[in-house]
């Protein structure tokens, strides 16, 4: 019985990484520039193994600038453009999710879900509930 699980565990990862391609085929599309962006993130996720909010956000700034470059900075004496600078050195403060922290959250929804459908027992995950 156990290997069926298995089997399924591995035909939901190909549905989902077919998915991820296909929708990552579709939104992209050909556009050089978000192809760029989208490598330099998957290199940087692979690398430190974690996902960087910051370069994520930071990959923004020059699709804006080459999609839309901004014609009128100043128009009516405003700086139309710019609005939104104050907004950096909040998203500069953003903390990245270590491995740990990710881990301790999925083990609360798990907890969580066990509690609920009580559809695991306790002996089939002794670390997570100290026993």
């Amino acid at each position: 019985m156990q290997a069926v699980f298995y089997g399924v565990g591995a035909c939901v990862i190909g549905i989902i990484a077919q998915s991820a391609y296909k929708l990552t085929k579709k939104t992209i599309g050909t556009d050089w520039l978000l192809w760029s962006i989208y490598l330099v993130n998957a290199v940087s996720t692979i690398i430190t193994q974690s996902e960087r909010v910051k370069l994520i956000l930071a990959g923004e700034i020059p699709t804006w600038l080459i999609t839309t470059p901004p014609k009128n900075w100043f128009k009516d004496k405003k700086l139309n453009s710019l609005i939104g600078l104050p907004l950096i050195p909040i998203i500069a403060s953003v903390p990245s999710a270590s491995s740990g922290l990710l881990w301790q959250i999925f083990t609360f929804f798990v907890q969580r879900v066990h509690l609920y459908l009580q559809w695991v027992s306790d002996r089939s995950f002794p670390l997570w509930w100290g026993g």
